[in-house]
């Protein structure tokens, strides 16, 4: 049986896409989001192995050392976000990252 936990952040964020095309020409200049971010960890039993909030609260922190607060993204993507989480977090296997909770990336290790 495959066990996993599932946590949830909400980050405030501000970002930009420097060589966005005309037709969203106004993502180029750098703008804020609420970024939702989902991320599964694989776990071996029922225990609470990695304590929910604990890591919810460990995400968070990361964000706020790396980035500070809110987080200043510059031109990271949500591809950019997720694979930096996943490379900065070991036990992580699975992060999603949406733009005000509606479109974004989801990369998995």
């Amino acid at each position: 049986m495959k066990r996993e936990i599932l946590t949830y952040n909400e980050i405030q964020g501000f970002h930009n896409y420097p060589t966005a095309p005309n037709s969203v020409k106004y993502l180029s200049f750098i703008h804020r989001h609420i970024f939702v971010i989902k991320t599964r960890c694989q776990v071996s039993h029922n225990e609470r192995e990695i304590e929910i909030i604990t890591q919810q609260d460990k995400i968070a922190k990361k964000l706020k050392d790396q980035f500070g607060y809110p987080c200043m993204f510059g031109n990271m993507s949500c591809e950019s976000i997720a694979e930096w989480l996943l490379n900065n977090i070991e036990e992580l296997t699975y992060v999603e990252v949406l733009e005000d909770g509606y479109g974004g990336a989801a990369l998995t290790k």
